[in-house]
């Protein structure tokens, strides 16, 4: 997602990172100890720290990171030979809720609208060929274009929800770009971020 998106914070080696997680997610799973700088209490990074790979994500051995462990990372444990593969609700909910994928899909947004072209139908297909590697047939083109249209006019009825939507996440929407397109976009991005064309390697 973040790859795709154009977030990807590509820094080779260093520190391990935090990025985002839900709040109070190590204090009832550990001795409670006041130290700030004890790793019982979970405080994520700022700036293009949390858009780092998973590999540098700081992991306490017996607790995943929650998003990690939905999509079937492995324990520290005990060794394992091979990732399974799920699809699950839980999978869905993370990436439509989780400030990482909501920012990414709206970083998608923006370089569909940016780059994609000018008229609906060729930054679906822009979108959909980052993603996926490959370009969406005409009836799968013809869903998106219309989800487009049916999310910008949603959003039109109720603009509040699209700057909530477009200013989730460390970085900021793009200010040439007009909120309810990009709202509109964002959605679409997450759409496209759902499909399992998208999360699975078969």
């Amino acid at each position: 997602a973040l790859a795709v998106s154009g977030l990807l914070n590509e820094k080779i080696g260093g520190p391990s990172v935090f990025p985002y997680q839900p709040p109070g997610m190590w204090s009832s799973l550990s001795f409670q100890n006041m130290d700030e700088y004890s790793t019982n209490f979970y405080k994520a990074d700022e700036g293009d720290k949390v858009h780092r790979r998973g590999l540098y994500t700081f992991w306490k051995r017996t607790i995943l990171p929650p998003r990690m462990q939905i999509f079937n990372a492995a324990g520290r444990e005990q060794c394992s030979m091979r990732q399974a593969i799920t699809n699950t609700p839980l999978q869905a909910m993370a990436l439509m809720n989780d400030p990482t994928f909501v920012e990414a899909a709206r970083s998608l947004g923006e370089r569909m609208i940016l780059e994609g072209g000018d008229d609906a139908a060729s930054r679906v297909r822009y979108g959909y060929r980052l993603a996926v590697a490959q370009y969406p047939d005409p009836d799968r083109t013809d869903i998106l274009v219309n989800g487009v249209k049916d999310y910008y006019k949603h959003f039109v009825d109720h603009p509040e929800q699209a700057t909530e939507f477009i200013t989730i996440g460390e970085t900021k929407p793009n200010e040439a770009i007009d909120e309810l397109e990009l709202a509109a976009y964002a959605m679409l991005g997450s759409v496209i971020l759902n499909l399992d064309e998208t999360i699975t390697r078969e």
